[in-house]
Order: C-alpha cells, then sequence, then structure tokens
C-alpha cells in the first residue's frame, strides 16, 4: 500500500470562507425596513459587534474541525487521533520529541502494520516500530524475487557495542513478519563520508556575516535531512537551499551560489543515491561573498 502526500489534500467545504462585512450585511438585512439602520446609527455598531463574535465563534469551529482531521491536527490533537491508529508519539533520533509531521506519516503508515511484512512501506513500518528513537532511516529494497534487503541505519542514541544486539532483535521480530517466501537480510547501512563547500555571492551592501549564519543553519539542515539511507544529495538541492532566506523563499539578495562535493579529495557534482548508503557529512564551508 502506498500513503499519500497530506499535504495535497484541501481543506473540507465544512470549513467556512468567512466575511465580517458580508455576515454584518446578512444581519442588517434581517431587521424589518422600519428598524434600517445606518453607520452612525447605535443599532448598526451593535450589530457590527455581534457579527464581529460571530467570525471568532466560527474561526473557532473551522479550527475544531481541523484538528479532528489528520492532515491538519496538531499537538495532542494529532496525538489523540494517531492513538485511533495504535500510534503513539516517541522521542525522535536524537532523543527529542517527536514532530508533528513524523507522527502525522507513521499514523498514515499504520494501515501497512497490520498484516506480514511484504511491500517496501510495510517492511520499513515494522522497522520503526520495533527499534523507535534508536532508528535514525530504513531502506527496504529487492534485488531479486523473494530477496529483501533491509540497511538500517542507526541514529546517535545507539552505541557501536549496542547495535549487533538490536540486528539481532530486529531480525527475531521480523522473522515473525515476512511472507515464508522472503528471504530477509538486515545490516547495517554503510557510509559514504564527504566535505561540502559552497560559495554564495550577493549583493552589495549585505550584512555577510548574518547571511552566512543563516544559510549555514539552512544548508547544514538539508544535508542532514539527505544523510539517510539511500537517499543521495543532489547538487540542484544544496543549490537551492542556499537561495532560500529563513522563511524559505527566494532571496533576493543572493545573485548565484557554486556548490561542490567532494570524496578522498575528489570532486563530484552530486552524491548519488545507493540503496544501502547513508551520504554523511564530514567537513562544511560555506562563504558569502559580494558578487563582481
Amino acid at each position: 500500500m502506498s500513503t499519500i502526500d497530506l499535504s495535497r489534500i484541501p481543506a473540507p467545504k465544512i470549513i467556512d470562507e468567512l466575511s465580517f462585512e458580508q455576515i454584518r450585511d446578512e444581519m442588517l438585512a434581517s431587521l424589518p425596513a422600519e428598524y434600517a439602520a445606518g453607520p452612525a446609527d447605535p443599532a448598526y455598531k451593535s450589530i457590527e459587534i455581534g457579527a464581529y463574535r460571530e467570525v471568532l465563534l466560527r474561526v473557532r469551529i473551522n479550527e475544531s474541525v481541523k484538528q479532528s482531521l489528520l492532515p491538519f491536527a496538531e499537538g495532542t490533537n494529532l496525538e489523540n487521533l494517531a492513538a485511533l491508529f495504535n500510534t503513539e508519539k516517541q522521542p525522535n533520533s536524537e532523543g527529542e520529541p517527536e514532530s508533528d509531521e513524523s507522527l502525522r506519516q507513521r499514523a498514515l503508515e499504520a494501515f501497512d502494520s497490520k498484516t506480514t511484512a511484504g511491500s517496501k512501506i510495510s517492511y520499513e513500518k515494522h522497522v520503526k516500530d520495533i527499534l523507535g528513537e534508536k532508528l535514525f532511516s530504513v531502506n527496504a529494497y529487492s534485488p531479486n524475487p523473494g530477496e529483501v534487503i533491509l540497511p538500517v541505519q542507526f541514529s546517535g542514541l545507539v552505541d557501536d557495542e549496542d547495535k549487533a544486539g538490536l540486528l539481532r532483535k530486529l531480525e527475531r521480530e521480523i522473522e515473525d513478519l515476512r511472507p515464508i517466501t522472503d528471504k530477509v537480510e538486515i545490516r547495517e547501512a554503510r557510509f559514504l563520508f564527504y566535505d561540502f563547500k559552497a560559495t554564495v555571492f550577493v549583493l552589495d551592501g549585505v550584512d555577510r556575516e548574518l547571511l552566512a549564519e543563516d544559510l549555514s543553519k539552512r544548508v547544514r539542515a538539508y544535508l542532514k535531512d539527505r544523510s539517510r539511507v539511500s537517499v543521495g544529495v543532489p547538487k540542484s538541492g544544496a543549490l537551492s537551499a542556499c537561495h532560500q532566506n529563513s522563511r524559505g523563499e527566494a532571496n533576493p539578495s543572493v545573485e548565484r551560489a557554486e556548490v561542490t562535493f567532494s570524496v578522498s579529495g575528489i570532486e563530484f557534482d552530486n552524491i548519488e543515491s545507493n540503496d544501502d548508503i547513508s551520504a554523511i557529512l564530514r567537513e562544511f564551508s560555506l562563504e558569502v561573498v559580494y558578487a563582481d
């Protein structure tokens, strides 16, 4: 079963589009003709107050409706919805509270854990449930019919001496979940350590130090997200991160950017994806300079 992109689901029609002016005019129109009120009339002001309070009430109703729907729920509302899918909030791979986006996705994937493993999503969902916060990422793939490979990337919460035991635990539990025709191999993901260098060219007058600090956080976050097993790091994504402002929008102060990846001193245009490999950032450099 493939999961859907919840971010693409529009708000349902049950959620009203609100207009203070429309509500006010409807309330005025409901008055008998002999009580018609103009803007200078105290009754008119009373109706405006009533219309404003109705807008506030409808906003609250709209929010209550949205918080009862999986694509829009947040915080404890989302936790209660996820409980319907037998999914509870877990610490993330850094020991911090799980994000709403992660919990929402796991709740959506819960249907794939209600059967034996078999599909890519189902295998990955079972691994996530078994390892919890000890897992950073996993990639299920099949090189040949009847063969399943599960490269596991542990989180920073797992010491090296504990990895072998966790792999054995995973093997035991997956054994009870796999289809009888599948031969499953579970192993730790391999790592490719790379260096990243970026030069960002900006317009005159820009505070280069401040921008460099902001861009470094943004680009590092992008590279960390791409460190999941089998993902790879495309040059286009790194360039896009160099061109964004703090709101994730195109930064007009940035004229252009140049980025390079290197492994053992050899430069590459991209860090290609590989089913078994996680690309890990080793050295990071970002410089902001004025454009010529």
